[in-house]
């Protein structure tokens, strides 16, 4: 009977064994195809601008934000999404009394690039950054 539960001992520690290897084995395939890209600088009067974007699997996300430091000034956000086929699409928020963000789903797109500009009035540009992938 001991030997019956020392053979059922050891199949139970190779299976968690195996199961072990496998969810490591998962973990670290979902870490090497999810790759992350930051930019981010300080703007003039406490203005920040960023630009952040995903890459898994082939495809690509990205977020963009243009953060006034001063809330009576005004802000722009312009974010270039070159695709693989070398087609370009431009967002642009327009120039506003807020914080302009944009984000994406999921697409096939080879580069994201980023304007962020702020502004006293709406006439007059302060300061102006651009933020790029490459």
């Amino acid at each position: 009977m001991k030997r019956k539960e020392n053979n059922v001992s050891i199949v139970k520690k190779s299976k968690r064994t195996i199961v072990r290897a496998a969810a490591l084995s998962a973990l670290l395939i979902s870490s090497m195809t999810t790759v992350a890209f930051a930019a981010s600088q300080n703007m003039e009067k406490g203005g920040y601008a960023y630009l952040n974007s995903n890459y898994s699997n082939g495809m690509r996300n990205v977020s963009a934000g243009t953060i006034r430091g001063n809330s009576a000034h005004l802000a722009l956000l312009q974010v270039t999404t070159t695709y693989q086929n070398s087609e370009q699409y431009t967002y642009s928020s327009g120039v506003s009394y807020s914080d302009p963000t944009y984000s994406s789903d999921y697409e096939w797109s080879e580069d994201y690039t980023s304007v962020h500009k702020l502004y006293s009035n709406p006439n007059e540009c302060y300061d102006t950054m651009e933020l790029s992938e490459s």
